[in-house]
């Protein structure tokens, strides 16, 4: 089934003005076969404070999720961070 292209014709004078000076966003999500990778994982064994912990629990079941997963996250994010300024850092000096 072939969509039809909308005509505004006769749309409001305000819709009309907005879509025409509206511009195109370029399409920057990754494809579906890039959301999937399953990526190596190393097991460790690690101690943290209870209360820690405890917040992890507690907002996993709140999200859903599970809390290694919110925690192994959490490192992921510092970890890019941290990259990208050590390569901001690098390309300047």
């Amino acid at each position: 089934c072939m969509k039809s292209r909308m005509n505004y014709e006769d749309a409001p004078r305000e819709i009309q003005e907005a879509l025409e000076s509206s511009a195109m966003v370029e399409d920057f999500l990754p494809p579906p076969s890039q959301l999937v990778k399953k990526q190596r994982k190393e097991n460790i064994t690690i101690s943290m404070k209870t209360s820690t912990v405890a917040f992890f629990k507690r907002e996993a079941v709140l999200n859903n999720t599970q809390y290694q997963t919110m925690i192994n996250a959490l490192l992921d994010y510092y970890v890019e961070h941290y990259e990208e300024l050590n390569r901001r850092s690098a390309m300047t000096n």
